[in-house]
Parts: structure tokens; C-alpha cells; sequence
């Protein structure tokens, strides 16, 4: 009587160690995908920061021919002097919000990134748990 009891107990652990396997697997899987995702992830942040970088690049060298535009302008028409003072402090201004906002952008895309490197970084040590706890 107790052998089979002894028997039946084996039998229904074994079941759960079995269970507790394709748990820790289906994990595993879930754990890849996620990887997966935040590879994807990194690399659309990356080519959005490098996107930024250059239209940043592009705005700050308009804005540099236009400024040395008006400036010879100015030279060349003194009677529009005061209106020329104007669009310089207009591009100014423009260069400065386009700077700003570049600069607000990065730093959007550096918080993303810190995020995205720790959600990996959770994700690894979770699997690395996952692991110990399937060997233990």
C-alpha cells in the first residue's frame, strides 16, 4: 500500500518537475522575443538620434549661409538696415529654438536608451534566475 502511494507520489512530482520545465522553456522563449524586441528597439532609437543629429547639422549650416546671406545684404542695401536686423535676430531665434529642441530631443533619446538598456539588463538577470532556478 505505501510503495504504491510512494509511486503515485513520484509519478504526480515527476508530472510537476515536467510542467515546471515547459513553464521555465516557454520563459525562455518569451525572454528572446522580448530581447528581440528591445534589439529593434535600440536600433530604431539609434537611427533617430543619427536622423536628429543631422538635421541638426543641416539647420545650424542654413542658418549660417542665410545669416552670412543677410549680413552681405546688409552691406550691400544700408537703406534696409533695420529690416535686416530684423531676420538676423529672426534666425537667431530660429537657431536657438532649433538648438534647443535638438538638444530636448537628444536627451529624450538618451533617457530611451538608459530605459531600453535596462529593461535588457532585467531581462537578462530574470533569464539568469531562470536558469539557476532550472539547474538548482
Amino acid at each position: 500500500d505505501t510503495t504504491s502511494d510512494r509511486l503515485m507520489a513520484e509519478e504526480k512530482l515527476t508530472q510537476e518537475i515536467e510542467g515546471v520545465r515547459s513553464d521555465i522553456g516557454d520563459i525562455r522563449f518569451e525572454i528572446n522575443q522580448k530581447a528581440t524586441e528591445i534589439a529593434a528597439v535600440n536600433s530604431h532609437v539609434e537611427l533617430a538620434s543619427k536622423t536628429i543629429s543631422k538635421i541638426s547639422t543641416s539647420v545650424d549650416e542654413k542658418t549660417s549661409r542665410l545669416t552670412q546671406q543677410v549680413e552681405h545684404t546688409n552691406k550691400k542695401f544700408e537703406g534696409y538696415h533695420q529690416d535686416q536686423e530684423n531676420w538676423i535676430k529672426s534666425l537667431q531665434q530660429v537657431t536657438e529654438q532649433t538648438q534647443s529642441q535638438s538638444a530636448m530631443n537628444k536627451s529624450t533619446l538618451e533617457s530611451l536608451i538608459m530605459a531600453v538598456e535596462k529593461q535588457g539588463e532585467n531581462i537578462v538577470s530574470n533569464g539568469e534566475k531562470l536558469i539557476v532556478l532550472e539547474q538548482g
